[in-house]
């Protein structure tokens, strides 16, 4: 999903949530679990094309495939369910809670509109044990 959809589900589902708990703190952090979550694109693309800070190149190598490995840690199943995990276990309260349904907004709406990735590639392992090579995490190429 591009990145001004992401904020814009992120405001909506934010806004639900201060309306809710009437709280301006998860407010903001329901918005930045939902839209900072893509940080991990950058990590990726500053990897793999070194420092190079030309949105227009940083989109096209995102939506247009150019990447070869895909490491994305924050975009896992398994770290969103150890934040939960965690959340429940120490009882962190409203404000971690709204950072974690901003981080699994995000991430169900990538699973859901990404049709070029396997569903089974947002499990980080999954990609870890592939060499996170393309071939293995999109749909029209080689892999599981």
């Amino acid at each position: 999903m591009k990145l001004s959809r992401h904020i814009a589900v992120s405001l909506v589902v934010s806004s639900i949530i201060y309306f809710i708990f009437h709280s301006p703190a998860a407010f903001f952090s329901s918005l930045a679990g939902g839209v900072l979550i893509d940080i991990d694109h950058l990590a990726d693309y500053f990897f793999q094309n070194g420092i190079d800070l030309r949105p227009g190149r940083f989109f096209e190598w995102c939506y247009c495939d150019k990447w070869q490995r895909l490491v994305l840690i924050m975009h896992s199943v398994e770290l969103l369910f150890i934040l939960w995990l965690v959340i429940w276990v120490f009882n962190l309260g409203l404000v971690w809670m709204a950072f974690a349904v901003g981080m699994s907004q995000h991430l169900v709406l990538d699973i859901l509109s990404n049709k070029r990735m396997k569903v089974i590639s947002y499990f980080f392992i999954f990609r870890c044990f592939r060499g996170f090579r393309k071939e293995h995490i999109l749909r029209d190429r080689g892999g599981i």
